[in-house]
């Protein structure tokens, strides 16, 4: 079983193309999980104005997201492991 709580940092990959600006997977309580950018690449700072309370928004399709840490899973729940 792997140690889920062990880090291993590498070299960054510059050939790597860089994620897609779709959900990246769902989160335990459905909501999309998309990657630390904002639409077009830009910082994700342009967009913390439109964060709700528990920093999810939707995109241009109203999918709701989260781009940073979902504050409604991890101040919720204490069964994460």
């Amino acid at each position: 079983m792997p140690d889920y709580k062990s880090c291993y940092f590498s070299a960054e990959d510059t050939a790597q193309p860089a994620t897609p600006l779709v959900p990246l997977g769902n989160s335990v309580i459905g909501v999309a999980m998309y990657n630390q950018n904002a639409g077009c690449k830009q910082s994700v700072k342009n967009e913390i104005n439109s964060f709700d309370q528990y920093n999810e928004h939707p995109d241009p399709t109203a999918t709701y997201h989260y781009n940073i840490e979902p504050l409604n899973i991890t101040l919720t729940q204490t069964n994460l492991p």
